[in-house]
């Protein structure tokens, strides 16, 4: 029909502007060459009169991976919640994620059988799903292979006398603590800075589908295979009817705007949360990360310091040798140095799970609270008065509340400093944790 001729015509012409056409940034190339070409892609205008799409590289990098308070969020290990997506592989996204997706594959399909789109030369209309929702858990235990690697590392480098010193699992832990504060291991610690990392993609929210296994990297590939596809406008325009936004850093991806009127209804048919929707949206398919922090480096410094134990079973000192010689009939003695040895003066043993409790809440309240502040690069001049503040409202309350308390210290304030009850910084802007330094009695509030 001539005017949809009309408009690819149009549409080409658009994204084969100056700005627009052929953005040619890759990993592989030089830092200067790259930056040019990044900004370039960055900033085109794929999307010019199209539904404005998601950018989870620049803007909404942690989109489904904070509530609406901000806390950092997993979704709930509760297989009812999740749904397969794909009838030929195990792909899966939360169950009302996958419905508004049929609903989209099945758009697609009606519009190219009544010629609507095209049908041959398009990845946009036959769509499967490639990759969607993972569970965290596994790879998030083999991403603290290279702490405990390095930290193994340190241990060797010390000097005999104060290796000699580690005997127990609380010794074992405050020499970790020593191991961090050298700046050597930069790396994400605990769940929720794991979770925050943009080495995690976002597609652990349970909100994303992702219908191709490309390159994020190759931003020449996302333009001529994605932008110039006769069905992109089409695709961007159905995704968004039926509750997606379309990520502009991968246009394969697709990530569900989970409040958008389509979307809400796909929550209604499944029927999950009682009560409000938006109110109870995250109390019912997710967990707050703050709550799983220490169980999961409770297990893992257990093992680690056991294995320490075993590995390191006897402790030995090095002893120079001596002998006394004496002159006889009372007259002055001499010493001379004989063989060197080694004497056992204790052993380390490996511990029972129970050695955790055996800590005490106030311990690891002032573990979790030094780990926060080490990894998040927020300090507090004050930590101590912070640290006993975290025990006493444990005491008043309860331990979790003790861990909502410092987490709303380190949580990462990214949109709207207004959330501050005390601000941090001087400057009315978003922030992000890393950025800044507390005051002389900065406590900042908030919900959970």
């Amino acid at each position: 029909m001539p005017e949809i001729a009309d408009y690819l015509y149009n549409t080409q012409e658009h994204m084969f502007a100056e700005e627009n056409a052929f953005p040619f940034g890759r990993n592989e190339q030089s830092v200067v060459k790259n930056y040019y070409e990044r900004q370039k892609y960055r900033y085109g205008t794929y999307f010019k009169n199209l539904p404005k799409p998601i950018d989870t590289l620049y803007d909404k990098v942690y989109y489904g991976k904070v509530d609406r308070f901000q806390n950092t969020i997993v979704p709930k290990k509760q297989s009812a919640y999740i749904k397969q997506v794909s009838y030929e592989q195990n792909v899966f996204a939360f169950d009302f994620v996958a419905d508004a997706f049929f609903k989209l594959q099945r758009n697609l399909k009606i519009a190219g059988d009544s010629g609507g789109i095209e049908t041959e030369q398009s990845v946009l209309y036959d769509i499967q799903p490639q990759r969607a929702w993972f569970n965290y858990e596994r790879p998030y235990v083999a991403f603290l292979d290279p702490l405990f690697r390095m930290y193994n590392t340190y241990l060797q480098s010390l000097d005999k006398k104060d290796f000699n010193k580690i005997i127990t699992f609380e010794d074992y832990l405050s020499t970790l603590m020593n191991f961090l504060r050298t700046g050597q291991y930069q790396r994400p610690i605990s769940l929720t800075e794991y979770v925050l990392s943009r080495a995690t993609s976002p597609n652990v929210s349970g909100l994303v589908i992702e219908i191709s296994q490309d390159s994020y990297s190759d931003d020449a590939n996302k333009f001529q295979k994605y932008f110039l596809d006769p069905n992109f406008s089409y695709f961007v325009r159905a995704a968004r009817k039926f509750g997606f936004y379309v990520d502009k850093n991968g246009p394969w991806r697709l990530v569900a705007d989970v409040f958008s009127p389509p979307m809400l209804e796909d929550l209604l048919v499944a029927d999950r949360i009682t009560g409000d929707i938006e109110r109870n949206f995250f109390d019912t398919y997710y967990t707050r990360t703050y709550t799983l922090d220490l169980p999961y480096l409770q297990q893992r410094l257990l093992v680690e310091f056991n294995n320490f134990a075993e590995t390191n079973h006897i402790i030995r000192e090095s002893v120079a040798g001596l002998s006394y010689l004496g002159a006889g009939n009372g007259g002055v003695g001499n010493v001379a140095c004989g063989p060197a040895h080694t004497n056992i003066i204790g052993y380390r043993s490996p511990q029972p799970a129970e050695i955790i409790d055996s800590l005490g809440d106030p311990y690891w309240l002032d573990f979790y609270f030094n780990l926060r502040m080490i990894e998040s690069g927020v300090h507090y001049t004050n930590s101590s008065f912070l640290i006993d503040e975290s025990v006493r409202v444990s005491s008043a309350y309860d331990y979790n509340r003790a861990l909502i308390y410092i987490n709303n210290l380190f949580k990462p304030y990214l949109y709207d400093e207004r959330l501050f009850k005390k601000r941090l910084t001087g400057e009315s802007a978003t922030v992000r944790i890393g950025s800044v330094v507390d005051g002389p009695r900065a406590i900042v509030g908030g919900n959970y």
